[in-house]
């Protein structure tokens, strides 16, 4: 994760906290159910792609900050059923989540979150951009290039894979470039 896109934040709040001020280590728990919904203190906050966490204590801010991507929400805590099904993004509730593939996945109501377990593989990788595919590599070399997971970039609630490290930086160098390509 790229100090561009992750901040640790010691300057006092100035914008509403995402999962409604919960503790998203906590809230994880492991890879078939959640962990505790554990209010986050204002001492213990970091930013990734514009979204303010809060933590329950700094054990729990070093384990978000050493790896944010399994800890933030799939698509940023938009529903992914509204987005996939509706073409929309709405804002996931915290009172209606669940947990698929050791991913935290949000829902507008009760309705989505049924349709999401009815069949999950249709909305898990939503928030995937270019299916995967390294968008450095398509504008730059012209070449569809699978990602790697282990070089990934959240922006704007979107997962970004690259091809390498390089890539990696170079997107971070100048994202818009390559957003919606």
């Amino acid at each position: 994760m790229s100090d561009s896109l992750l901040r640790d934040d010691s300057e006092s709040l100035t914008k509403k906290p995402a999962l409604g001020g919960f503790c998203p280590v906590s809230i994880h728990g492991d890879d078939k159910e959640l962990g505790l919904w554990v209010e986050g203190k204002e001492a213990f906050q970091a930013t990734c792609d514009g979204k303010l966490y809060l933590f329950a204590g700094g054990r729990e801010k070093s384990q978000f900050l050493a790896a944010p991507e399994r800890y933030i929400p799939a698509l940023g805590g938009e529903c992914v059923v509204c987005s996939r099904d509706l073409g929309k993004e709405v804002h996931g509730s915290i009172f209606h989540a669940a947990i698929y593939r050791d991913r935290l996945f949000l829902f507008a109501d009760a309705e989505q979150k049924v349709a999401f377990k009815q069949d999950p593989t249709s909305y898990d990788q939503v928030d995937l951009a270019l299916a995967g595919k390294c968008v450095v590599t398509l504008l730059e070399d012209g070449k569809r290039v699978d990602g790697d997971a282990n070089v990934m970039v959240w922006y704007h609630n979107r997962r970004y894979l690259f091809a390498s490290t390089e890539y990696r930086q170079k997107f971070l160098a100048t994202p818009e470039r390559y957003v919606d390509h």
